[in-house]
């Protein structure tokens, strides 16, 4: 009648990343379940559990901390465990191009990541611009044309909207072109992918601070969102990445003693190598905040960042890595300094039964 597989990804921080004294961790495990009614109708159904010490992870420090608490995710009072059905929604395909989803699922005003074998460390959760909103429901359309001979650009599009478990609001439209800028036969891997978003997110009063730390209860309103992204191949091993992205505020919300949104930007850039079983990556970023409560102007943040993988089993739908690495941060000409060890299990379409 239809196809069950399961999706598994573990994510683990090892216990010595010492932020004020302290020893954090972090664990999250995230699998998906598939079931495909037809080549057309799939339904997803993805729990996720997340256990980690949360204590002393504020302000820039929590930058430090490379698997942080998710506050999308309910947390069970009084631990440090987060446990949640994020992903919970219908796919519809009518054809090889295009697809609609309805449901809830993870609703981000930003591009999406795009390294072939990390999640880039990035800003608290790898956004450009924005933070995201917290779980609800909502849908999308996307476009799919693939590289052809006659289309020579494999083009993702894609429109989103959501209504946020807060109340938050969202609209969406992004897009993704992969080409080759030189022939590919004589300079093999020199693969060039840009993209470019633009959205609306509304957060009325309360919704903010879960989410990005240091905001005021209070700061709430509409805002926009572009961003744009570069990512060029370098040869077959290496991978140079840069983004920005802002958050521009444009509308006051009207509630009683709210007070308006401030603006934020940030710039990222990263080099990566990679190898089938090992890798390196490093990278910079720079935010520009002035959401931050008892701050006067603009809060400048750099970050620097570098680590190193090596998986120890890995094929295409199986992987399994250790990675190593530090991060540092300068805020207020202040430098704060952690190092991490890590592990990330992924296995696709495993143990597919047909009914």
């Amino acid at each position: 009648m239809g196809d069950l597989t399961l999706d598994l990804n573990v994510d683990g921080s090892f216990p010595f990343h010492d932020i004020n004294d302290q020893y954090d961790y972090g664990l999250r495990i995230a699998p998906r379940l598939r079931y495909e009614f037809t080549p057309e109708v799939t339904t997803i159904v993805g729990p996720a559990l997340q256990i980690g010490r949360e204590d002393a992870l504020s302000d820039a420090k929590v930058r430090l901390f490379r698997l942080t608490p998710d506050p999308r995710l309910f947390k069970i009072p009084d631990s440090d465990v987060r446990l949640d059905i994020p992903e919970l929604y219908a796919q519809f395909k009518p054809s090889s191009q295009w697809q609609f989803r309805i449901g809830r699922n993870y609703w981000d005003n930003t591009i999406h990541r795009r390294f072939r074998d990390w999640s880039y460390e990035g800003f608290t959760d790898g956004n450009l611009a924005d933070a995201s909103i917290h779980l609800g429901l909502g849908g999308d359309v996307r476009f799919h044309q693939p590289m052809t001979k006659s289309f020579p650009v494999d083009l993702k599009l894609s429109a989103s909207a959501a209504l946020g478990g807060k109340k938050e609001g969202l609209g969406l439209i992004q897009g993704l072109a992969t080409f080759n800028m030189f022939d590919p036969n004589k300079m093999p891997g020199w693969v060039t992918v840009l993209g470019g978003t633009l959205g609306y997110v509304y957060y009325p009063q309360d919704s903010l601070p879960s989410l990005l730390p240091g905001i005021a209860a209070t700061d709430a309103g509409g805002a926009l969102s572009p961003s744009v992204y570069l990512q060029q191949g370098l040869g077959n091993y290496f991978d140079l990445s840069v983004g920005y992205g802002q958050f521009v505020p444009v509308q006051d919300s009207s509630a009683n003693g709210a007070t308006p949104l401030k603006g934020r930007k940030n710039f990222m850039t990263g080099l990566d190598f990679h190898q089938q079983y090992w890798g390196i990556h490093a990278n910079y970023g720079r935010v520009w905040r002035d959401d931050l409560a008892g701050f006067d102007g603009t809060k400048v943040e750099d970050q620097f960042g570098l680590s190193a993988r090596v998986m120890v089993l890995g094929q295409k739908s199986r992987a399994l890595n250790f990675v190593v690495g530090g991060i540092a941060t300068r805020s207020d000409d202040k430098f704060n300094i952690g190092a991490y060890g890590a592990f990330q299990l992924s296995i696709e379409r495993l143990s597919p039964t047909k009914f």
